[in-house]
Order: structure tokens, then sequence, then C-alpha cells
């Protein structure tokens, strides 16, 4: 379905990720990560991002505002 928009990417978090950090700055840093790798694909202007809310942290909600400054 690439042809029609839909993609796909996906990011494994280690087991030992889980154990030792804070499972709020491991989704924040792996939706950042994911993010990053798929904006060098595709114009944020042409995305819409949707995330569960889990309880965001401050460096990624400062990257979602960046990506929203590039769609203006």
């Amino acid at each position: 379905m690439k042809k029609d928009g839909l993609n796909f990417y996906v990011e494994k978090i280690p087991s030992w990720h889980v154990d030792k950090f804070n499972l709020n700055k491991i989704m924040d840093v792996v939706y950042q990560r994911i993010l990053s790798n798929f904006m060098r694909y595709y114009q944020a202007a042409n995305c819409r991002i949707v995330l569960d809310d889990y309880g965001v942290g401050e460096k990624l909600w400062r990257y979602l505002r960046f990506l929203k400054k590039c769609r203006s």
C-alpha cells in the first residue's frame, strides 16, 4: 500500500532497556527515532502524526513542535 501513501517503520526495543529505563522515556526516544527516520523520506507538511498520549516528555514535545513549524 506504499503507492497509496501508507508506510510503516518498526523500531525494536531491547528487553534490557525495559528492565533498566523508565518506559515513557524509552517511548520518547523510540518515537523520535522513528519520526526522524520517517522524515528523511517524507515532508512534514505532507504527514499527519498521531501518537498515543502515554505521558510524552518535554524533549519529544519539542521535536513535535519543530515538525509542526515545518508544516507551516
